[in-house]
């Protein structure tokens, strides 16, 4: 048969044809584009019903979604299972998988070796043999692999046997020889491989013929070596050339880079050091900040020890990995004032008295190891049923303990002693600013005096230090109780006025940097039931689930005041409406600070807040001094700081309070999964209305409340 031509196409028809092409992916092109660029509508926060209907529908969905997931996860379930026991059934130690397509595939396979196979079983059994036969050359991949593993199966078994013959020799044997050898073996094999592993120690155990505790003491001995102070030593003295450093020199210059005088323990117990030993071998010390340079400590160690002859690059090998020069990072800002100047002040009078009681012989003086030891002293033993002390010991109320309790030394009290000793305080003192001005301003003070006036000095701050530290403690352990056991339309807030926001430029002039517009933050944390519409879980007294929300709040107005913290209050309330979260009650958490919440004007407006805000009960806690450092610190500093980086990488230019406001909610209302926090959620202040024609009287003593 003749194939078909195909029609003569003009020239004309082929143009138009081409124009027509062309149009339509035009507008192919268009209709993409447009969808793509499309503005997103901003849609008004709904308003969710709260009657009996639209109750029983969220019921009736939330059942409905459980029996989905249930059976959704029982389906899910049968399967796992059956590939499970499909891979059990099929695999050989993880070796032939995919391999049979099924256990079907399997039997058959197995069912037609078996038919192959000789009848008689001596004669089958040489057969299989003969087959595997490490003699033979045999070219296939499966017989080879198949050797390997049953070479590896005697390897370890071989392994472990040698193992256990030596444990049986030396177990019952109770010389020092026998137990560090029992030691050495059980911290060999109580790796992490063993010991993170549910029910491996007690297989090994059982393998070994050992009790599982020598298998348990194994790990801790392996951590004790491998997080002690020789381990430290051991990884700078790694060096094999004939004309190093021999180990007793190592192990002085070693020691002078831990010296107290040359470095010092860092603040954060979570400073933690980690080096690599060897495989899955790590070695932790925590890690201590220098105090000099490294050429001043150079010269120091050739000043005490002029006859070590080593130099400058080979002392600074020595040095322990743990010691680190010091960094921006390292000062710590916000304490309290009452537990820095109480730890200088305690560890001054113990120097003194330690220097005094070594002279002495049969001296019954104690030298504490701790601020809490001397604390203790000074009061009755706890309770045994709080494990607390009583607050008539901690107000210095009750008549059998106090500070008068304590005993001195003679040089201790003696106005006329000869020895002075320095020590440091707090003092108000006038300093001048710009100028002439002259502000009186809290300073640390070197003192240099006589031992009478520092332990006087002492023993007036133990007055007031216990009560202190239990407030603070107590209130930090209550409010995480309320957090955790938050009863149902209760919500907790914790207010704070982050420091202001300094609005920067990529490309600064001069007159810029030292004229920057100043944004205010207030920052709140939220802790509330999770709502079903809102959140997608929902939270009752038997299955509560509480939500953790960043509530910002930026505005142009400078002046925090108690008409600001008004303000907030109110954007709060409006919030919780928006979400259909019925509160009843509200915790609120709040610094000290008199004018933004603490204030005659502060409590007054609490007084008003049921019906300001529509709260059966407003409930007002405030923190012990120095004592607010929460996570709402942590909050306002990310909001600057992805600000400014957004600044430095050239995608934003922020000039005012508007657009910091613009940038965090186009930017940072959404947190990672497995952030504590929900969500953030900005809102925007342009003025403050001070107007309200509110007048309290003041309130006498107010430092002393820290609840309303």
């Amino acid at each position: 048969m003749e194939q078909s031509k195909k029609p003569k196409v003009s020239s004309a028809e082929r143009i138009l044809q081409n124009k027509e092409l062309k149009w339509q992916k035009r507008r192919e092109q268009r209709r993409k584009s447009f969808h793509k660029n499309k503005p997103i509508a901003t849609k008004t926060p709904k308003v969710y019903k709260e009657n009996a209907g639209a109750i029983r529908q969220r019921e009736y969905n939330e059942r409905k979604r459980q029996k989905e997931n249930s059976r959704r996860n029982r389906n899910e379930y049968m399967k796992d299972y059956r590939r499970r026991s499909s891979t059990l059934e099929i695999s050989d130690n993880g070796e032939h998988d995919g391999v049979f397509s099924n256990r079907m595939d399997k039997a058959r396979s197995i069912k037609k070796l078996k038919l192959a196979l000789p009848v008689n079983s001596v004669k089958r059994a040489a057969v299989l043999s003969a087959y595997v036969d490490e003699k033979r050359t045999m070219k296939s991949p499966a017989v080879e692999k198949f050797r390997s593993s049953i070479e590896k199966e005697k390897i370890e078994t071989s392994a472990i046997q040698s193992i256990k013959e030596i444990i049986t020799s030396v177990k019952h044997k109770r010389n020092k020889d026998a137990i560090a050898s029992l030691q050495l073996v059980a911290s060999a094999v109580s790796g992490p491989n063993i010991t993170n592993k549910k029910g491996a120690v007690k297989s090994l155990a059982s393998k070994l013929g050992v009790n599982r505790k020598t298998i348990q003491k194994g790990k801790s001995f392996r951590a004790k070596v491998l997080h002690s102070g020789k381990s430290s030593f051991l990884y700078t003295s790694r060096k094999t050339r004939r004309h190093a450093l021999d180990d007793t020199t190592k192990q002085l210059v070693h020691d002078f880079w831990l010296k107290e005088s040359s470095s010092r323990p860092t603040n954060n117990k979570n400073d933690i050091k980690r080096v690599r030993l060897g495989p899955n071998i790590y070695s932790s010390h925590q890690c201590c900040i220098l105090e000099k340079t490294q050429t001043e400590f150079f010269l120091d160690f050739i000043r005490e020890y002029p006859e070590v002859k080593i130099g400058q690059r080979a002392f600074e090998k020595c040095k322990p990995y743990v010691v680190l020069p010091a960094t921006q990072k390292d000062k710590l800002t916000c304490c309290c004032r009452h537990h820095v100047e109480m730890k200088s002040l305690f560890k001054s009078c113990m120097q003194f008295r330690k220097k005094t009681v070594i002279g002495k012989e049969n001296c019954s003086f104690s030298v504490y190891g701790s601020l809490h030891e001397l604390v203790d002293a000074t009061l009755c033993p706890q309770s045994a049923n709080t494990q607390q002390h009583k607050m008539s010991c901690l107000n210095r109320e009750c008549t059998e303990c106090g500070v008068d309790k304590l005993d001195f030394l003679p040089e201790e009290l003696d106005k006329n002693g000869a020895v002075e000793v320095s020590w440091e305080r707090y003092e108000y003192q006038n300093v001048k600013i710009k100028g002439d001005k002259v502000v009186r301003k809290l300073v640390l003070v070197k003192k240099r005096s006589n031992a009478c006036d520092m332990f006087d000095y002492l023993k007036q701050l133990l007055e007031h230090f216990p009560s202190h530290q239990f407030r603070a403690y107590w209130q930090s352990k209550q409010m995480k109780s309320l957090i955790n056991n938050l009863p149902v339309t209760h919500c907790v807030a914790i207010h704070d006025f982050s420091e202001n926001y300094k609005c920067t430029e990529q490309c600064e002039i001069q007159s810029s940097y030292f004229q920057k517009q100043e944004v205010s933050i207030h920052v709140t944390i939220l802790h509330r039931h999770a709502i079903l519409e809102y959140d997608g879980i929902d939270s009752n007294e038997n299955y509560p689930n509480i939500i953790t929300e960043h509530f910002l709040v930026i505005s142009p107005d400078q002046k925090h005041d108690h008409h600001f913290t008004h303000e907030v209050q109110k954007l709060i309330r409006d919030y919780l409406i928006s979400i259909s979260c019925d509160v009843s009650v509200m915790h609120e958490f709040t610094d000290g600070c008199s004018a933004q919440y603490k204030s005659r004007h502060c409590i007054g407006d609490i007084s008003y807040g049921c019906s300001d805000l529509g709260y059966d009960k407003i409930v007002r806690n405030f923190f012990e001094t120095s004592h607010a450092r929460r996570p709402q610190d942590a909050a306002g500093g990310y909001i600057k700081k992805q600000a400014d980086l957004s600044i430095i990488r050239g995608q934003r230019v922020i000039q005012s309070a508007r657009n910091l406001y613009d940038f965090a909610s186009e930017n940072l209302c959404k947190t990672s999964e497995d952030a504590k926090c929900s969500r953030r959620i900005f809102r925007y202040i342009e003025t403050i209305n001070r107007n309200r024609n509110r007048y309290f009287k003041p309130v006498n003593k107010n430092r002393n409340i820290h609840q309303v």
